[in-house]
């Protein structure tokens, strides 16, 4: 399936993971929350066991700048099918909507 141009617009755009806080530090502290919290929230609320695959803040954030980037009350475990479905709800499809301060 082909991507929309907006949607590839979008991606240009945005700034590479690292850049969006996401680099060694948080792959090691992801790595450690999932193994702690192995299972997808979304998918047990639903009764549903799914392996857990990425840590979502829960309270969308802008960057490692943002107060609430790291606080472990703002992240939670989901698949990657429900932090699509989350991601895209929240954005309304967008996958980055502001820029970092």
């Amino acid at each position: 399936m082909a991507r929309s141009p907006n949607r590839r617009r979008s991606r240009a755009r945005r700034p590479n993971a690292a850049k969006r806080g996401y680099g060694y530090r948080w792959q090691k502290y992801a790595r450690h929350y999932l193994a702690e919290h192995p299972f997808c929230r979304h998918c047990e609320q639903s009764g549903r066991d799914t392996a857990a695959e990425c840590v979502d803040h829960i309270t969308p954030v802008f960057g490692p700048k943002d107060p609430l980037f790291w606080p472990t009350t703002n992240h939670q475990p989901l698949c990657w099918k429900c932090h699509g479905r989350k991601t895209v709800t929240e954005n309304n499809g967008q996958t980055w909507t502001k820029t970092e301060a």
